[in-house]
């Protein structure tokens, strides 16, 4: 199941530019008082009789309620309370912190009950668009003072109905509505609004990633991920940075739901925008997870690991002395086991180790002895060479370490009846990429498609990399 983990409850209180639109006689909070210096002046609102006497009886009973000392104390308890939540730092602090946090604010709502109570009723009157107004301005004011999710949301919604927010607050209203109802866990609710949010530009405040959130919520992984891949590509366009977290949720849900085409894309888009070796290591963990790849794409995987300086733990550097000593490719064997001890995740006195050490150096006595590579770079080069054997030509030229050898026999085979060109072009792109040809290689990558391109599009993004020079 998809879920989500980042909607922090206290955390959400609106004392922002919500004061623009703060109705006649209601008092802001500090925050909000600060931006109602700002603002312009509140709108003058033409009630109907009935509304008007029952809003009025609120806002004086409202400014009372605000005043008496042992509402002040409950609210300064709950601030206390929510200052201890926000410094908690383990899961068994936050929960007992939320716990003591929800107590405060329920017991802080329990002595306004006679007011939300009184909101109700003139609620129920409700005549004209100008008493929705100035019911959402009471409620709204009410929910900051308890800083409470629902009667917020009941305000801004009431607001908005109204058709009087000021048009350049209509989208940040509809976001703040989209992560109360959210938070509430209506999903359509809070999807409708973030649609309506970001459709209108919203982008602060990870907005897009609230709304794709309403689709993981759900189980819905392609429409919360579309959400997602739909949103960067307008950042891109609109100049804006991307959003990291939105980038790590989308790679998440695709390895959960094992989709590797958006694994690629996720993992590409994260690298580009925060190229650092944990990120590295998530993207080709779910790669090797969400493209149940054979050992040929899984080599290929591994070689971009050691270039990037990624390998998580041990497992991942054994899984390349498996595959290598499988595949036949000694000197990628003793190279890997090098960096393994370097790093501290392997041991050469392993068991596995030194019988993966012993294969190799017996490997390249083989094939120094029958000369390999001079057997090849003379058959590969025929008129009648199969493209099985030129293929095998790049491949050994490739793991012994001489890339430009390689590159030549893979494009000698590239267009030959029946090769795999998204292996070629693969392994083209990496021989490029190890004499230094980044932007050839970036280029070449990109021709690769089917099953091997996200492979191909995470390298791509490390030869362009090293193209601007990192």
């Amino acid at each position: 199941m998809i879920r989500a983990s980042f909607l922090s409850r206290p955390a959400l209180g609106i004392a922002l530019a919500l004061a623009t639109v703060a109705g006649a006689g209601l008092v802001a909070t500090p925050a909000l008082a600060a931006e109602k210096q700002k603002a312009p002046a509140p709108l003058k609102l033409k009630l109907s009789k009935e509304f008007q006497a029952a809003s009025n009886a609120v806002l004086t009973q409202w400014q009372a309620t605000k005043k008496r000392p042992d509402v002040l104390a409950k609210q300064a308890e709950m601030k206390a309370a929510e200052q201890t939540l926000v410094a908690a730092t383990t899961r068994r602090a936050q929960a007992d912190a939320q716990k003591v946090y929800d107590a405060k604010q329920a017991e802080l709502l329990a002595l306004m009950q006679a007011d939300t109570a009184a909101l109700d009723g003139a609620i129920a009157k409700i005549a004209n668009n100008d008493d929705k107004y100035q019911a959402g301005s009471i409620g709204l004011d009410m929910g900051l003072f308890a800083n409470s999710q629902s009667l917020q949301r009941k305000g801004l919604e009431l607001e908005l109905q109204s058709g009087l927010v000021p048009a350049d607050k209509v989208a940040l209203f509809n976001y703040y509505v989209g992560k109360f109802a959210y938070g509430a866990k209506d999903y359509a609710a809070a999807r409708t609004a973030l649609a309506a949010a970001t459709a209108a530009g919203y982008h602060d405040g990870e907005a897009d990633r609230y709304h794709a959130e309403t689709y993981f919520a759900q189980n819905d992984g392609p429409g919360g991920m579309k959400v997602l891949r739909d949103a960067n590509e307008l950042a891109k366009t609109q100049g804006r940075p991307a959003s990291i977290p939105a980038l790590q949720r989308g790679l998440k849900v695709a390895n959960d739901v094992m989709d590797v085409n958006n694994v690629g894309y996720f993992g590409s888009e994260l690298i580009k925008a925060q190229p650092n070796t944990e990120n590295w290591g998530d993207t080709l963990a779910a790669l090797r997870r969400a493209g149940r790849y054979d050992k040929y794409v899984l080599l290929d995987i591994a070689r971009l690991a050691d270039r990037t300086g990624s390998y998580a733990n041990g497992s991942d550097y054994m899984e390349m002395l498996q595959i290598g000593t499988n595949l036949g490719l000694p000197r990628e064997v003793l190279k890997t086991i090098d960096a393994g001890v370097a790093a501290g995740k392997l041991t050469k006195t392993d068991i596995s180790v030194a019988d993966a050490i012993n294969q190799a150096n017996a490997r390249i006595k083989t094939d120094t002895a029958q000369n390999l590579l001079g057997g090849y770079d003379r058959d590969a080069r025929l008129p009648t060479a199969k493209p099985a054997t030129i293929v095998g030509a790049g491949d050994s030229f490739l793991s012994y370490g001489e890339p430009a050898k390689a590159e030549e026999f893979y494009k000698l085979a590239a267009d030959k009846p029946g090769v795999d060109q998204g292996l070629v072009y693969t392994r083209m792109g990496i021989a490029q990429y190890d004499q230094g040809k980044y932007a050839d290689a970036v280029a070449t990558f990109g021709k690769v498609t089917g099953l091997r391109a996200p492979v191909a599009q995470v390298w791509a993004v490390q030869a362009g990399i090293k193209a601007k020079g990192g």
